[in-house]
Parts: C-alpha cells; sequence; structure tokens
C-alpha cells in the first residue's frame, strides 16, 4: 500500500462509540484507543508504516561457529517506518534495514556449525519473521531466509573435524570403561571370598574346586600385598672391599680400620704404614695412604 493512500472510512461501531464518550463526558484517558486508519498490516509492529511494496534480495555473508569459516545467506528484506520517523528515502531505509537484519542473523549463525546449514535457515525463518526496530533509527525490518550457502571445502573440513572429535571422545569413553573394570578387579583381587565367589558365579559345575580356588586367591592376594623393594641400597658408610678369610694379615688391618678410632690413633696408624711402604719399595700403597691424610704425613 502507499504511503499516503486514502484512508478506509471508520466502521460505525467505532464511530458511535466515539460520539457516546464526548455524550457522556467520559475523559480522554479513558476513552478506548483507536488505532490510525491508513497503517498497514506489519508483523506484529502495527505502529510502522511500510515504505518499500517490494521485497528487497540480499545476499550477505554470516560467520559460523567453526571460525574462520563462514556461510553465504540470501535473503529478502522489508522496511517499514514510524510516523515520525526522520527516514524519508527508501533507499536510506533499505540500507539500514539491511543494517538490522544483519546483526541478527549474525547473532544466530555464530552458533550455527556448517554442517547445519539447514538447520540455521528454519532458525533464520523464525528469527527474522518479526519486524523490529533497528535501534533509534525509527525504521523496522523483517525478512525471509531463502538459501544458506557453505563452500564445499569448509563443509569438508568441518566434517573432518566432528569426526576427529567423535573419535576422541569414543576412546575417552572406552578408557573410562576399562579403568572401571581394573579398579573393579583390583578390589576383587584384594578380597579372596569375594574373587571366590566372583570364580563361581560362572564355574557353578566345579564346586569340587572351590577350596583350591579360593587359596589360590588368598596366595594371590599375598603377592599382591607386598611392598615393593627399594630401587637403590644406601651405601655404607665404611665400605671396605672383601677380604679373603686366608689372609690373616689383611684380615687384621680390615679389622683395625672398621673400628671407630679417634682422629690421633688414626693419624698415627696411617704414618707408621706410610714409612713401612715407602722402606719396602711400595710407593703406590704409600701413595694411597698419603692420599688420606697428605698434610700430617707430610709433615711428620
Amino acid at each position: 500500500m502507499h504511503p499516503h493512500a486514502d484512508p478506509q472510512p471508520e466502521p460505525r461501531r467505532a464511530r458511535f462509540r466515539e460520539w457516546w464518550d464526548r455524550v457522556a463526558g467520559t475523559p480522554p484517558e479513558q476513552r478506548a484507543h483507536r488505532e490510525p486508519a491508513h497503517q498497514v498490516a506489519v508483523p506484529h509492529a502495527a505502529a510502522y508504516h511500510q515504505i518499500e511494496a517490494t521485497a528487497d534480495e540480499w545476499e550477505m555473508t554470516a560467520p559460523s561457529a567453526e571460525s574462520p569459516f563462514t556461510f553465504r545467506i540470501e535473503l529478502l528484506i522489508w522496511n517499514a517506518r514510524q510516523q515520525q520517523s526522520n527516514v524519508q528515502r527508501a533507499g536510506n531505509a533499505m540500507w539500514i534495514a539491511r543494517g538490522g537484519i544483519a546483526d541478527r542473523v549474525k547473532a544466530v549463525s555464530a552458533k550455527a556449525s556448517l554442517l547445519e546449514a539447514d538447520e540455521l535457515r528454519a532458525r533464520l525463518s523464525k528469527e527474522l519473521s518479526q519486524a523490529r526496530a533497528v535501534e533509534q533509527t525509527g525504521l523496522a525490518a523483517w525478512a525471509e531466509c531463502t538459501a544458506v550457502h557453505v563452500a564445499e571445502d569448509d563443509r569438508r573440513a568441518a566434517l573432518a573435524r566432528r569426526e576427529a572429535e567423535q573419535r576422541a571422545w569414543q576412546r575417552t569413553w572406552q578408557w573410562d570403561d576399562e579403568r572401571a573394570a581394573i579398579n573393579y578387579l583390583s578390589e576383587l583381587l584384594s578380597d579372596p571370598v569375594h574373587a571366590t565367589a566372583w570364580w563361581f558365579n560362572g564355574e557353578r559345575d566345579k564346586v569340587d574346586k572351590m577350596v583350591e580356588v579360593a587359596q589360590r586367591f588368598c596366595e594371590l592376594r599375598d603377592v599382591l600385598a607386598r611392598k615393593p623393594a627399594p630401587s637403590y641400597a644406601p651405601e655404607p658408610r665404611h665400605h671396605q672391599p672383601a677380604v679373603p678369610a686366608t689372609d690373616s694379615l689383611a684380615q687384621i688391618v680390615a679389622d683395625f680400620d672398621s673400628q671407630d678410632l679417634d682422629p690421633a690413633a688414626r693419624e698415627q696408624v696411617s704414618r707408621q704404614l706410610f714409612q713401612l711402604f715407602r722402606s719396602h719399595n711400595r710407593p703406590d700403597l704409600a701413595d694411597r695412604i698419603r692420599e688420606q691424610q697428605p698434610r700430617k704425613l707430610e709433615a711428620g
């Protein structure tokens, strides 16, 4: 309908109601509200007037949940304005309507997967069917989504990603099942009574072997309950090489050195051995003694 079309005649009932309010002296604020007769039907926004008689065909790019991949969306857009709106030109109103519709489309598409093109078109058809004000412009816009397109390479990439995520979830679920089974069997093996009952539940015809099986489970529990041996043993404070039992002199020296000697006694013995080895032409043994107390031996 043209915005300047002649208004339709008011219904007789409405004119009678207005005459009665004047005769009865009904205050203006209590009188029935009357819509202007020249307004056109706009979806859920009767306070707007239609500017564009035909739909505006427009195609836009919208984000997807798999950023940076995008949708290509085809739309038919309508717009309407309020009486107090400053938007007079149809061309300007068209671009304002496109901006309002674009914001609404992006808010919906950003949550949609590239594999949900049909579902996205259905949601956009529902979302855009209602006329909504475009901020403070005095303009309302609504639209119809006619098509949603996805590039084939982008769709394949999204499909590969979804399949990889599904495989990862499958592995996680399988591991959860295995871990639950392992925990159950661990608790079972620590209790021979329940372990024997578990075995008997599957071998009801082998009652004569229950005692033997129970003993095996008891042995297994004891083995599993043992603490593992330490991976290393601390070195002894005074490690001495093995001395043959037949070598009496070496055994005496080893036993003497293994005792807790005071520093003075150890120094005296070391000095005497040092002199003994040097006098018997064994400098190698004397050097080994010197390595322990070099300063005191040289001073002596």
